[in-house]
């Protein structure tokens, strides 16, 4: 969990996926991302607590969005700069 902390605090983007966010203490490395300033993706299809300080919010199933949002970051990846 220190780890993971750790690596909330430092990273760009955090991608929560299929999580109430209830649960503490892992509900917390979204929290964290937010104070570090990245950019956080809420995946899930009924709000949370943090919703509404995400930076996207998908409210599909992870098995729907994950697969659209891998396809829709390769395509952007090989589209010519």
């Amino acid at each position: 969990l220190a780890r993971a902390s750790r690596a909330a605090a430092a990273c760009d983007l955090l991608l929560a996926v299929g999580t109430s966010a209830l649960v503490y203490p892992a509900a917390g490395l979204i929290e964290t991302a937010l104070r570090g300033g990245a950019c956080v993706i809420e995946v899930n299809p009924e709000p949370t607590p943090f919703s509404r300080f995400v930076q996207l919010r998908l409210a599909a199933p992870a098995g729907e969005a994950v697969p659209a949002l891998t396809d829709a970051i390769a395509a952007c990846r090989s589209a010519p700069s």
